[in-house]
């Protein structure tokens, strides 16, 4: 119930976000250590997955954060005033999402997907 309640409060909050200026290049999470440590501050289109498994797109959000090789560590500010704190590890894979176990999936677009363990799903378009 809890977890119905933060993604229908993360719904309402992207509903009225504003378009930000974004720096929306795409983000190397492979790891390889190719690229130095970053900070980051853009705007991503946000979506989350419902009850029934589909995407619901909500608008722009903004993102600041570091990237280091191979993670993240992003504060994602809703128009509510909320604030979501999402971390990926460097085992690969795994992700904490507002201090929840969840995973990571980074696309060759620069789109990134968080999914929680126990149910739901953040995607953040990054073309």
């Amino acid at each position: 119930m809890k977890f119905q309640v933060l993604v229908f409060s993360v719904v309402l909050a992207l509903i009225s976000v504003s378009p930000a200026a974004a720096n929306d290049t795409a983000i190397d999470t492979a790891g390889d250590g190719a690229a130095a440590a970053q900070d980051l501050k853009l705007a991503r289109r946000c979506a989350w997955r419902d009850a029934n498994g589909r995407w619901v797109e909500a608008g722009e959000c903004e993102i600041e954060g570091w990237q280091g090789p191979g993670e993240l560590l992003l504060t994602v500010r809703w128009p509510s005033g909320q604030r979501s704190v999402i971390e990926t590890l460097p085992e690969g894979g795994q992700a904490r999402i507002n201090r929840r176990r969840g995973s990571f999936q980074p696309a060759g677009d620069g789109t990134w997907l968080f999914r929680l363990q126990q149910g739901g799903a953040l995607r953040f378009t990054g073309s």
